[in-house]
């Protein structure tokens, strides 16, 4: 029932294949509910590095597993409970991007 699920549900849940937020002290990820997964850090590496770098590939993969063990145990919690994803509020998360690169970029300029 999960795994069903997790499917239908999957099409909200966009952040790693369109978000790219950054905090005021450069580091990256992809979502704003998942900082433990720190995909890079900018200017020490470039956005575009970073995007289509290892950890946001890694990510991907165990995404594409339902593999939400990279940061996203909250998603994952509401999942579990049969309530939408919290990446699901945000109507950015919804469009891919034609060009793979990401559609919204969030950056954080204090308290990150």
């Amino acid at each position: 029932m999960l795994q069903v699920m997790y499917q239908v549900v999957k099409k909200h849940l966009k952040a790693p294949y369109t978000l790219m937020n950054i905090n005021s002290t450069g580091q990256v990820i992809t979502c704003c509910y998942n900082k433990e997964y720190v995909l890079g850090s900018y200017p020490s590496q470039s956005l575009q590095e970073i995007w289509f770098g290892k950890k946001r590939q890694k990510l991907i993969h165990a995404f594409d597993r339902n593999d939400f063990s990279l940061g996203c145990h909250l998603c994952k919690q509401e999942l579990d409970k049969g309530h939408k994803t919290l990446c699901h509020i945000h109507n950015e998360c919804r469009k891919l991007g034609e060009t793979g690169y990401p559609t919204f970029i969030a950056i954080s300029t204090a308290g990150s």
